[in-house]
């Protein structure tokens, strides 16, 4: 493309077209001079035009762009679940049949493709690494795929693809991509069976800990054209724990509620069957995380810190609560992750000891200026800042603590509280399972409650705070069959 830019005056242009003229003139009265040949008379017209037009150019200083179009194609990505089920799913599927069909050629030829896999920590691997990949990752969790994706910040559509099974994570239906970015499934697995009913939205509980009973809801859909009356049975950990004949009409859905006793720690693997003719046949499957009766809390601060000693002394006085301090937790579970770290934090100076745990994370950083404040704004109600239901009186509470110390602190999490002046003091960020407490003095708060109308308002704040990001980044196992799983919309 080519785009003249002109930048002279309009006085220049006049004396301009007043020379152009006077030149046309004098080139048609020498071409009348019969001295030259009629070849010579004609090179000579093109040279003095030639010079015409570039002198014209370099006196109205006419600027040429040229512009070439560049087509650019978009990006996408296909995540891949290279779990063990998928085979299970498919005994026949293999990364190489889907690399090498025509519909992934025909894709290619239009877009730019990455590959991501490694669903424990994700990264964009060639065509080639993907070829030579095992399915061998014992769990699936596609929410960790889906953010890793969407954290590059340059693909306009993500393919999925999986099988839905043995899935720990982030909750699929809770995951909101930004905007515009468009996910799409390929569901690995058998189809489903013509004649049998079709498993859907079965709810557990969000939390569920051992010795709690297990209130249980699910759906049963007959999509069939004739009604269904068969017995369907529930089996947990291969233990029946349910079963009912039922009675459902052509093209309609029944909905089951019941409460369970409570199951041991752990993974428990509950499947849904249907008798027929003599055969149970499996319909669905999902797996839940039991957590340990009372949540494991690891407080860690190095130099010791007196909010990480306060909060810990808090939660030891609760028997919902075991509290350990690093060397402890080492000792007794080498192995093993804490449900919760409460912890000092800097994103340089000190990193998260557990970055996949949920964590409190309480900002220390020794290169800033701290600045009291006495008087704390709430931005967002969340249930650990809302003490009292009144919500005036609420906000009242929090302008009467005594002052702490605040650090400048520009990050992006969500804020919560803030000072008067506005500098951050809780932020949250429950897609990568932390909280930011950015001030020091907290402990002062549970000590001046004394005969206070605010009393307990740091217990309320420290227990609701533990509450609230376990729940947010509680373990969840979702299995989905292939029609639902096909029609999934995140």
């Amino acid at each position: 493309m080519i785009q003249f830019d002109l930048t002279s005056s309009r006085i220049l242009w006049a004396f301009t077209l007043i020379l152009a003229l006077f030149l046309i003139f004098w080139l048609f009265r020498n071409r009348r001079n019969n001295y030259y040949t009629k070849t010579i008379k004609n090179i000579l017209s093109i040279l003095r035009v030639s010079a015409i037009i570039i002198f014209i150019l370099i006196l109205l200083d006419i600027k040429i762009n040229f512009a070439r179009d560049k087509q650019v194609k978009p990006e996408i990505a296909f995540l891949w679940d290279l779990s063990e089920s998928m085979f299970q799913a498919d005994s026949s599927y293999n990364v190489r049949n889907i690399l090498n069909s025509r519909s992934y050629r025909n894709i290619a030829k239009k877009v730019n493709i990455s590959h991501i896999s490694e669903m424990q920590i994700p990264r964009i691997v060639s065509e080639t690494q993907l070829k030579n990949s095992l399915l061998k990752e014992t769990i699936s969790d596609n929410g960790k795929l889906l953010r890793f994706a969407e954290e590059q910040a340059r693909f306009k559509e993500l393919i999925l693809v999986s099988d839905g099974r043995s899935y720990l994570g982030e909750p699929l239906e809770s995951i909101h991509l930004t905007d515009g970015l468009k996910v799409h499934v390929i569901g690995i697995g058998e189809k489903i069976t013509a004649g049998l009913p079709i498993l859907r939205s079965v709810n557990f509980p969000e939390y569920i800990m051992q010795g709690d009973s297990i209130r249980l809801s699910w759906l049963l859909q007959n999509s069939g054209d004739k009604n269904m009356n068969s017995e369907v049975f529930i089996r947990r950990d291969g233990k029946e724990v349910f079963r009912e004949r039922v009675l459902i009409s052509a093209q309609r859905m029944l909905v089951f509620e019941q409460t369970f006793p409570s199951a041991n720690e752990g993974i428990s693997d509950w499947k849904w069957f249907i008798e027929s003719k003599n055969e149970d046949i499996e319909i669905g499957t999902k797996n839940i995380y039991i957590h340990p009766s009372a949540l494991r809390v690891l407080c860690y601060a190095n130099p010791p810190d007196q909010d990480i000693a306060m909060a810990s002394t808090v939660l030891l006085t609760s028997d919902r609560y075991q509290v350990y301090n690093i060397d402890e937790w080492k000792t007794q579970f080498p192995e093993n992750n804490p449900d919760l770290v409460i912890q000092t934090w800097h994103s340089e100076d000190a990193k998260r000891i557990y970055p996949n745990t949920p964590a409190i994370l309480f900002l220390r950083d020794k290169r800033a200026s701290y600045q009291t404040s006495s008087e704390l704004k709430l931005n967002i109600i969340q249930p650990y800042v809302y003490f009292v239901s009144d919500i005036s009186e609420n906000a009242r509470f929090w302008t009467q603590l005594p002052p702490i110390q605040v650090a400048h602190y520009s990050g992006k999490e969500k804020l919560v509280m803030k000072t008067s002046k506005g500098d951050p003091v809780i932020l949250e960020d429950f897609s990568k399972g932390k909280m930011i407490i950015n001030a020091s003095g907290l402990w002062r708060w549970n000590l001046a409650g004394y005969e206070k109308d605010w009393n307990g308002i740091y217990r309320h704040m420290i227990e609701e705070m533990v509450e609230t990001l376990i729940r947010r980044n509680r373990k969840n196992y979702i299995a989905l069959d292939e029609k639902i799983y096909m029609g999934i919309a995140y």
